[in-house]
């Protein structure tokens, strides 16, 4: 019994699994780039904001107006 062996087509589907798993390594590193940055906006905004607040004690007040205002 011959088996029939087409090494191009081995090659191309090779070359296109190759190309399937780079787009999906890629996709994830990108997303893993993206939510670095998010997180360390976050942090920055987060600090600038407790910054604020350190200065103006009055904006605290006001915070904690609007949260018992607002029964959260």
């Amino acid at each position: 019994m011959d088996v029939f062996y087409d090494s191009k087509l081995y090659f191309w589907l090779m070359v296109e699994w190759m190309l399937f798993v780079f787009i999906i390594i890629h996709t994830e590193a990108s997303k893993i780039t993206i939510m670095k940055e998010a997180q360390e906006r976050d942090r920055i905004q987060l600090e600038s904001f407790m910054e604020d607040m350190m200065q103006s004690p009055e904006k605290i007040k006001m915070l904690e107006e609007l949260r018992k205002k607002h029964g959260k």
